[in-house]
């Protein structure tokens, strides 16, 4: 087989898209040696991607800054080394319109169609015009979680047997134990000097971060916690309110924005916290709680879209709409230690259910299907 897989879009700063891509080319490359794959690879992210085997080809594509994705539909039709691949493999773009080979889409989520006023115009333009269009031309779909297959079939009325459900992984260094000196080094880093409870995610409005802004203050009130809530994440959109809320409630000395952090200062922050609180409204699949669970550290979650396929019962569900149900959680599982124990060992063992192997098992068993199928 000779596969081509789309990373174009991917720049260095694209979190939890970008995490998804890296964990699958490096499991590709760790269980295949046999078949050919060339990854097109954005210039500026040489280091994230690039894969030294033999059976790995590397081509680096220079891109303009911005509207990357509407930029690759123009480009693709003019790259001839297409027509010699079987496949094409679009993980984290939509697929190009004209393509003359066949194609495979992942859809990691459908945030366009079912929350679209949480996005930017011209995202949700991109996802919601160019997914319209793949869904029809590509010989497989496939979906991070159970949750986003049913909406695919849902809105655009797709055959079961077109879409294929592989769950995302985290990296390995998550599974690793925690080194108390780089650990140490990380909070001062980040100007961490209390316990904290941590958040992991753009900061945008289908995060519903203001959620937990709300249920920390009646949880630092009621429950008396000393602890500092450690936001990690990006400026994504409409995020004015959030840091409105935390002037409005006094809060500015109890909550850390460290704005967006590399990848491997990630692990450790997960490692230091005492509780990872995830009230997302909507997601595909939902990285994050995983890569807690992977660490050791409790979960709390909502109970909406993937999540509960994520987290399974190995954390705590919440609707994402109960402030008061997350606050009075928050302060039950930091004031019981034997609870924080429970979910952290709970979660370190169904976390061990998601590995980048079977991930990349999975997809090539998809590759090696369409391409049997002639």
């Amino acid at each position: 087989m000779r596969i081509a897989i789309d990373l174009i879009t991917i720049t260095g700063k694209n979190a939890g898209l970008q995490s998804y891509a890296k964990q699958l080319v490096e499991g590709i490359a760790k269980v295949d040696k046999k078949n050919e794959y060339i990854l097109l690879i954005n210039s500026r992210a040489k280091k994230l991607f690039t894969i030294n085997q033999p059976n790995f080809k590397n081509i680096f594509i220079h891109t303009p800054k911005r509207f990357i994705g509407i930029w690759e539909q123009i480009y693709f039709p003019f790259i001839q080394f297409l027509k010699e691949v079987d496949l094409l493999h679009s993980p984290v773009s939509a697929v190009p319109i004209v393509a003359p080979c066949k194609t495979v889409l992942t859809i990691h989520d459908l945030t366009f169609k079912i929350y679209p006023k949480t996005m930017q115009w011209w995202d949700r333009f991109y996802w919601n015009f160019f997914i319209t269009q793949g869904v029809k031309r590509v010989e497989r779909i496939i979906t991070d979680s159970i949750s986003t297959k049913k909406d695919l079939i849902k809105y655009y009325n797709i055959q079961k047997n077109k879409v294929s459900v592989i769950p995302l992984c985290c990296s390995s260094q998550y599974y690793m134990s925690s080194n108390e000196f780089f650990l140490n080094e990380i909070k001062q880093k980040y100007n961490i000097n209390k316990p904290y409870i941590l958040f992991v995610g753009t900061l945008e409005p289908r995060k519903n971060i203001s959620i937990l802004l709300k249920a920390f203050n009646i949880a630092k009130q009621k429950g008396k916690l000393k602890h500092s809530l450690v936001i990690v994440g990006r400026k994504g959109w409409l995020f004015d309110d959030i840091f409105q809320i935390v002037k409005n409630l006094r809060m500015e000395n109890d909550v850390i924005f460290t704005g967006f952090v590399p990848d491997e200062d990630l692990p450790s922050l997960y490692h230091g916290s005492d509780l990872f609180v995830y009230p997302s409204i909507y997601e595909g699949f939902g990285l994050p709680p995983l890569e807690a669970m992977a660490c050791g550290t409790p979960v709390i979650a909502s109970n909406s879209s993937s999540l509960p396929e994520v987290v399974g019962d190995a954390g705590i569900l919440i609707d994402p709409k109960d402030v008061n149900a997350f606050a009075s959680v928050i302060v039950r599982v930091l004031n019981k230690e034997e609870l924080k124990i429970e979910f952290a060992k709970k979660g370190k063992l169904w976390a061990q259910r998601f590995t980048t192997e079977k991930m990349a098992y999975q997809t090539i068993k998809v590759y090696k299907k369409i391409i049997e199928a002639g």
